[in-house]
């Protein structure tokens, strides 16, 4: 899912950052967002499996992403809803919705 949020760093360079702040003895914590274009169940235990293997102190996770105008991210929905592809996409939140609907 990095690439597709086109994050730069890779899962290997979360894992050593993590070590390297457990060997400083610093406290690490990580927030997850899940629910973005291209999530699917098994996108997010892929997550689960790599969080419960490097082992933060903590870690947070949010459903659904923030687009925000002039980002990648805007592109990428609007190219995908263009295509005919359903995203739940709300102005306003009116009650529980799948946000790991395939896609």
């Amino acid at each position: 899912m990095l690439g597709t949020y086109r994050q730069q760093h890779k899962k290997e360079d979360i894992a050593s950052s993590v070590a390297l702040c457990r060997k400083n003895k610093i406290a690490v914590m990580i927030d997850l967002l899940l629910g973005g274009p291209g999530e699917t169940p098994e996108t997010v235990q892929e997550t689960i499996d790599f969080m419960k293997k490097i082992n933060p102190d903590c870690a947070g996770a949010v459903l659904g992403v923030r687009i925000y105008p002039g980002t990648t991210m805007e592109t990428i929905a609007a190219q995908e809803l263009d295509a005919g592809r359903d995203y739940n996409i709300r102005r306003k939140y009116t009650g529980p919705i799948d946000l790991l609907k395939p896609t």
